[in-house]
């Protein structure tokens, strides 16, 4: 998909692994040409983009998520478990 749409592969894996989260119009306008999309699919991927929330915003929703990840983990005492972020972080419980 890279190479139909012109852009670098490194730009289009971090792209793909939501490592770039503001991508360029002529990016995104690359990316629906290639992957052929019509005018209702390529407005959504430009609301992709503009919903990508703040780097202030994104730091509460990980408190967040780091919270109920570690729900989930202790919801399956006395089992051994663990989670993955979607930053790799690890949630980890250990057996009583």
């Amino acid at each position: 998909m890279a190479a139909a749409s012109g852009i670098s592969v490194d730009h289009y894996t971090r792209l793909e692994q939501g490592r770039e989260t503001h991508p360029s119009d002529p990016v995104l306008d690359a990316l629906a040409r290639a992957l052929q999309l019509n005018v209702d699919a390529s407005e959504h991927l430009y609301r992709l983009r503009a919903a990508t929330s703040s780097p202030r915003s994104a730091r509460g929703d990980e408190f967040i998520l780091g919270q109920r990840m570690a729900a989930l983990v202790e919801a399956v005492r006395p089992n051994p478990a663990y989670a993955l972020e979607p930053s790799r972080h690890r949630v980890e419980g250990a057996c009583r």
